[in-house]
């Protein structure tokens, strides 16, 4: 996780996406999505849920592009960025 945290690119599936700095709205709108994100359990509005955060957090992420990456490295990337948000780089 250390390593992610500390990456600014990333390469999921063959595309690479560029992490942005996110603004004070960004994160709000992240941040709700993440708590929206622990209190479900169905996986079809998780998985939507991801790729809403997803697409917050990372440049150049399109439904397309989504439809053809890996989810699970996607998730795994978008945990790091909220550590990041958060002011976290090393964990």
């Amino acid at each position: 996780m250390t390593k992610l945290c500390n990456q600014n690119e990333y390469e999921i599936a063959g595309q690479k996406y560029k992490r942005k700095i996110l603004k004070p709205k960004e994160l709000v709108a992240l941040n709700k999505l993440q708590q929206t994100l622990d209190k479900t359990d169905d996986p079809e509005k998780r998985m939507d849920n991801i790729k809403k955060q997803a697409q917050i957090c990372l440049e150049g992420l399109t439904d397309e592009k989504w439809d053809n990456t890996d989810a699970s490295m996607m998730e795994i990337v978008v945990g790091a960025c909220l550590l990041i948000s958060k002011g976290f780089r090393q964990v």
